[in-house]
């Protein structure tokens, strides 16, 4: 069973900015143009967590290991991929994009079936809509996740036919969550715009 844990605004902020701010064009807008100050931060782990890890956000070891193997790492990837699904599918207009820092639009490894990328410069983003499954969405995931990087944007606009600094700053302006990688890999932070909550 998982549970969503409110973060305070604080002391989450200058570590989501950090592990955003490193990442390439798309990362760069987001710090530059979203006013984190409105909206708020959360995260969905296990509900048996260590509560003194939750602001731990850079070391991992906050989810007790997979039972009857000690070295098998849990992580919250499927979780992830069903929020970001269940996003999806609540507006035909809704998009998810996905940065992935390591790859480049010419590679081999680029390719995910049934998932569109769209190349900017030498750069690649993967564009999930309410057609693709959760389980393609995890694909994604997984291929685009750096301990140190991942940057997902929940968002509402028209799929793109080529992706341009226009593109980029509409995908900021019209952003709804925006995701990143913590725990050393293990779980995410959301951040929701909106109002902040008043007992942060």
């Amino acid at each position: 069973m998982t549970k969503t844990y409110t973060l305070p605004h604080q002391q989450i902020l200058p570590y989501f900015l950090s592990h955003i701010k490193c990442g390439k064009s798309l990362s760069k807008s987001i710090c530059q143009n979203i006013d984190f100050d409105h909206g708020h931060f959360f995260t969905i782990l296990p509900k048996d967590i260590e509560h003194d890890q939750l602001l731990d956000f850079e070391h991992g070891g906050i989810i007790s290991p997979m039972p009857g193997n000690a070295h098998l790492t849990k992580t919250m990837d499927q979780h992830c991929s069903e929020f970001i699904a269940n996003f999806l599918h609540q507006d035909l207009s809704k998009l998810a994009v996905v940065e992935n820092y390591m790859l480049t639009p010419t590679s081999s490894f680029t390719a995910i079936d049934h998932v569109k990328m769209i190349p900017f410069q030498n750069e690649v983003y993967y564009f999930l809509t309410h057609q693709n499954s959760s389980d393609e969405i995890y694909k994604v995931i997984r291929k685009s996740s750096l301990v140190w990087h991942f940057l997902v944007v929940l968002t509402r606009i028209s799929m793109p036919e080529k992706m341009t600094q226009s593109t980029i700053e509409q995908i900021c302006n019209n952003a709804t969550f925006i995701i990143a990688s913590a725990y050393d890999g293990e779980g995410f932070i959301f951040w929701e715009k909106g109002a902040r909550l008043s007992h942060e």
